[in-house]
């Protein structure tokens, strides 16, 4: 009994064996890398103009003179935009242009007191901080 069992073990050994080691046709395939996907952020250029773009309003209280600047725009879906303050509308080519005053005795300004400038339809809310010359602060738009 123990011999039967133990050739029986050593034919079932040699089986295994053989099994794995005739099939010299057998080919590994490495797992494949992984493929990297690059995030696009495609952008609509009506959408991120104008709330896209750093805008800059400045008072000077000798010259009662309102100044809007940015910086040149690179957008060739726009031409000339619209820009009003206090019922004065101008338009501006944002590439060619990249300020616009608007002058006279009606814009002086009270320090603290909110102000809306519209571009291209939004509205830009701001004031100036004290009275006399210098950088107005923008609260935000819509």
């Amino acid at each position: 009994m123990k011999k039967i069992l133990a050739l029986t073990t050593t034919a079932v050994a040699a089986v295994l064996c053989f099994s794995f080691t005739a099939h010299s046709d057998v080919v590994v395939v490495p797992k494949a890398a992984k493929i990297h996907k690059a995030k696009v952020a495609i952008r609509n250029p009506y959408v991120t103009f104008p709330t896209g773009v750093a805008w800059n309003i400045s008072y000077d209280a000798g010259n009662y003179m309102v100044a809007l600047d940015w910086p040149l725009v690179d957008n060739p879906y726009l031409a000339g935009i619209p820009f009003t303050f206090e019922g004065n509308t101008q338009v501006v080519d944002p590439h060619k242009t990249s300020y616009i005053l608007w002058v006279g005795s009606t814009y002086a300004l009270i320090p603290y007191q909110s102000y809306t400038i519209n571009i291209g339809g939004v509205n830009y809310y701001f004031y100036m901080p004290g009275s006399g010359s210098g950088k107005c602060i923008i609260t935000g738009h819509s």
